[in-house]
């Protein structure tokens, strides 16, 4: 049994008064509050959840969307245009800078 001398530090157990420490650093502690850390980052955008259930983007980063009016009222809708709403549709020119703006992260 290895007989260690008592250390005559106020900082037993940290840094390099400690025989037990190999000479390591004492680990600092941020002591900042939590607002201080977080000033210095870039906030985060949210999704609008609603946006992102419902359109998606292709792979050349267009933004594909469902058609419209598929749900009820059905009876006097003929076949063909039924049949062409199955398809999905792409976001118009003029509306895709609202929709990047509502999905930041796609």
């Amino acid at each position: 049994m290895v007989n260690i001398p008592p250390v005559e530090s106020s900082r037993v157990g940290m840094g390099v008064d400690c025989p037990d420490d190999r000479g390591r650093e004492p680990l600092r502690v941020d002591t900042r509050n939590r607002t201080e850390r977080m000033e210095k980052r870039m906030p985060k955008i949210k999704t609008h959840r609603g946006a992102a259930k419902r359109l998606s983007a292709t792979g050349t980063g267009k933004i594909k969307r469902n058609k419209a009016f598929k749900q009820h009222i059905l009876t006097k809708k003929s076949q063909k245009r039924k049949r062409n709403m199955r398809h999905s549709g792409l976001v118009a020119a003029v509306d895709v800078a609202a929709v990047r703006k509502m999905l930041p992260y796609m």
